[in-house]
């Protein structure tokens, strides 16, 4: 492909002494093993045996010119996929890139502050998916006569896929290190659109119709649209070389203490209602979702009832279902780190340091997402959380 064209433009603007904007745009390819396997044919039928080598640096030879191939039993052509299914891919395939764009406004503060203001945009087009193919048309009776390749099964077909976008709002307001203190807090309001969410089928199993992606064309499964961090590191104002009780037994006991920690509160991830069944008889159930009769969001949602499960339905046999992908959200996750360390200095070039650090503080519940399966009895139910709080002490010499 010699018609790539990857532009990039910057822009950086000093408003005042104290304001600057910068802005940015470009496009960015995405070069990957996939133009390999075009070149690389050996060991898929109809072109022949291959054999892995290694390692490569065997001290013996175990193979001869007159007989390369030293497996059981030895150089033979495949067997051909018909009667079974395959792997395949899109000749014609073409590299996936990305246009990218972004601008920021930064404004420095009293008190070694700064404050920045971003806007981050991406387009992405031809995308990599592998697709399950050769799936029978909607309709009763066996499914491998009414699949369009009927000598076949289920065939899995590596090509470009649709496209993506990401828009984002982010803000941020960096404390940079002094009087012993620095933090850095920033808030991104964003979204995230695409199909599967994931190169391969994955949990999702590809668009419910793979005939018409368009309908699962929505919010992505990585999507989190509020998120907000908070970090610090500050050092206590005792000991050497500080303002205060910087010599006497005060020092001992109060000095070279530092204390940090990070807050992260996410908004809950998309959730996608699935059927777990193969009701429209097309050969796979992966990403066949039910109907929607109601309203699946209550107004107050429990680990026993995340979503209304009643504002679901099985479609008509043979059908596909209405329900939109991706229209549920998880429960959001609240995380508090923190570390308390001390330092005793030994002579001038070595140092002791006491560590205690605390994963999850404050004890936290955190619920994974519930089930999401119409035909599973946990149907709307949180089964399980991300981990408990955890405490660590260590201990370490510093020469």
């Amino acid at each position: 492909q010699w018609t790539n064209f990857a532009p990039r433009i910057g822009l950086a603007f000093m408003l005042d002494s104290k304001t600057s904007i910068r802005a940015g745009a470009g496009i960015y390819y995405s070069y990957t093993d996939y133009v390999q396997y075009f070149a690389d044919p050996a060991g898929q039928w109809p072109f022949g045996f291959s054999e892995s080598v290694g390692p490569l640096n065997d001290f013996f030879v175990d193979s001869s010119l007159s007989n390369p191939f030293t497996g059981s039993p030895g150089a033979e052509i495949p067997a051909s996929p018909k009667g079974q299914g395959g792997y395949s891919i899109n000749p014609r395939m073409k590299i996936p890139y990305s246009t990218q764009w972004n601008l920021t406004v930064q404004r420095q503060l009293p008190a070694s502050m700064l404050l920045d203001v971003s806007y981050i945009g991406s387009q992405s087009v031809k995308l990599l998916q592998s697709r399950t193919e050769n799936n029978a048309i909607p309709g009763p009776g066996p499914v491998q006569a009414r699949r369009p390749f009927p000598d076949y099964s289920s065939l899995t077909w590596d090509d470009n896929g649709a496209p993506s976008s990401y828009n984002g709002l982010s803000m941020r307001l960096n404390k940079r290190f002094s009087n012993g203190l620095s933090f850095l807090t920033s808030y991104t309001w964003s979204h995230n659109l695409d199909i599967w969410s994931t190169e391969r089928n994955g949990n999702n199993g590809g668009p419910q119709d793979p005939r018409n992606w368009r309908p699962d064309h929505a919010t992505s499964s990585a999507d989190i649209t509020n998120v907000f961090l908070l970090s610090n590191v500050y050092e206590l104002p005792f000991g050497k070389g500080k303002r205060q009780l910087n010599h006497g037994i005060g020092r001992a006991i109060l000095g070279n203490w530092e204390w940090s920690s990070i807050l992260s509160l996410y908004g809950g991830q998309p959730i996608n209602a699935t059927l777990g069944f193969d009701n429209a008889s097309i050969g796979r159930a992966g990403g066949q979702r039910p109907n929607l009769v109601g309203n699946p969001v209550p107004s107050n949602p429990t680990r026993l009832r995340w979503f209304n499960t009643s504002a679901f339905a099985a479609p008509a046999q043979f059908t596909f279902g209405n329900t939109g992908r991706n229209i549920m959200r998880g429960p959001g996750q609240t995380n508090y780190d923190t570390s308390v360390m001390k330092n005793f200095p030994v002579g001038e070039r070595r140092n002791v340091q006491f560590r205690t650090e605390f994963f999850n503080a404050f004890n936290l519940v955190n619920f994974n997402n519930p089930n999401t399966t119409f035909n599973s009895p946990n149907f709307g139910i949180i089964t399980s959380a991300k981990a408990s709080r955890s405490i660590q002490f260590s201990l370490k010499l510093m020469f």
